[in-house]
């Protein structure tokens, strides 16, 4: 009876995590779509999103951008009023702009004050620049609105920051924010966004010191942790990198970008097995870019599969040969899948690229050796010598130094 009441259990939780798993799929490739800007794909799988969580209701604003950005504004305001229903406030700022494609001003006119009174609230200026509310901002009640103060100084200096962020005037948002912290020491956002302007200048360290302190007043924002791992990245601190994509995951598993670099920070630790995971997670929603299938094929790579890292490392080549790196990597897949001619051709196109590899020197040797070009491979292996490499001299003393 008990082992019958085991199997009971374990077919309940593997349809409970296939459920969960479907669901997830779903939003993933909602997602992907959005992405890549197939809005009507989008909807699809947002709706077969909704279908199986229903009382979620990020996801009705999701499918409602969707709608929006499809001029489908009554299906977007629907939306948007079932996920402001789901949780108060949620959907206020997109419902006032959809009654306002709507032309229906004063309904666009309260959800827009409604958005306003709220702690947080988009600023001042994006909302006068927002092109939705073209219907309504020549009106007397737009001039209104905008006689109260709707914003705090502290609000008021981050938006500003952020602006001289997006127009590249860095030290103009770092003089702001230092003002705004010896004020406000607790704003986790002066202290983000302080960072942000530190990294734009690559005064990395900096930055890690700010995004370190925003963690600590808001250790629960996943995007801080996000940061905080690419700048370990860029100060080559992998390991670090790692466990902050990691915490970054944990915190919100459904941004399959965490999983991305997470795969970049494990191959830097050669931690292979969950750079893969990693890697064929995001492939199978995205994976169109060069830079992905490359990764994909860097790890079958180091894992010596060499066969498997081909296919990825040719659709990377495809979309992009600029990177000496592609042509060095498949050069090293096809010298050790015995493919001489090819590889000698992906290693000179590395080399016109970046002549200062001096292992790719060697291994075009070797494939000049295999060719018959005795004098190339002499000359290639001379070069590595020259450079450095050590195991070019047991190939000079034996084929060349005679």
């Amino acid at each position: 009876m008990m082992n019958k009441i085991i199997i009971l259990i374990s077919v309940f939780i593997f349809s409970l995590n296939s459920y969960s798993q479907e669901k997830k799929d779903y939003f993933y490739k909602a997602s992907a779509y959005i992405y890549y800007n197939i809005l009507d794909s989008a909807v699809i799988y947002m709706s077969k999103s909704i279908d199986s969580e229903k009382d979620n209701y990020s996801n009705y604003i999701v499918r409602g951008n969707c709608y929006f950005n499809l001029k489908m504004y009554e299906s977007a305001l629907n939306d948007y009023l079932k996920a402001d229903d789901l949780k108060t406030g949620a959907g206020e700022y997109n419902i006032a702009r959809s009654y306002s494609m709507l032309n229906n001003s004063d309904k666009a006119f309260d959800y827009l004050q409604r958005h306003l009174q709220k702690s947080e609230k988009n600023t001042q200026a994006s909302i006068k620049l927002d092109t939705a509310f073209r219907n309504i901002n020549t009106l007397k009640q737009w001039d209104e609105i905008w006689l109260t103060e709707w914003y705090s100084k502290t609000e008021t200096a981050l938006f500003d920051a952020e602006y001289a962020i997006n127009k590249k005037q860095y030290y103009e948002a770092l003089d702001i924010l230092t003002q705004l912290i010896e004020k406000r020491s607790r704003s986790h956002q002066a202290y983000f966004l302080r960072a942000k302007a530190s990294t734009e200048l690559q005064s990395y360290r900096a930055a890690l010191t700010d995004i370190e302190k925003a963690i600590e007043i808001a250790p629960k924002n996943d995007n801080y942790w996000f940061e905080k791992g690419k700048l370990n990245l860029y100060e080559e601190k992998y390991k670090k990198a790692f466990e902050d994509f990691n915490t970054a995951i944990n915190l919100n598993p459904d941004n399959l970008v965490y999983n991305l670099f997470r795969a970049k920070s494990a191959i830097k630790i050669e931690n292979y097995a969950i750079a893969l995971d990693d890697m064929k997670l995001y492939m199978k929603y995205y994976g169109r870019e060069a830079e992905e299938n490359y990764l994909i094929g860097l790890i079958y790579l180091n894992q010596k599969e060499y066969i498997d890292a081909l296919p990825y490392l040719n659709i990377a080549l495809a979309k992009d040969q600029s990177k000496y790196e592609y042509f060095t990597s498949r050069g090293i897949a096809y010298l050790n899948t015995n493919s001489p001619a090819l590889s000698e051709s992906d290693f000179t196109m590395s080399l016109d690229l970046n002549p200062k590899q001096n292992e790719v020197w060697f291994f075009r040797g070797l494939d000049r050796a295999k060719l018959g070009n005795s004098t190339g491979a002499c000359l290639d292996w001379e070069k590595a010598f020259d450079m450095k490499y050590v195991d070019a001299v047991e190939y000079l003393k034996k084929n060349c130094w005679k």
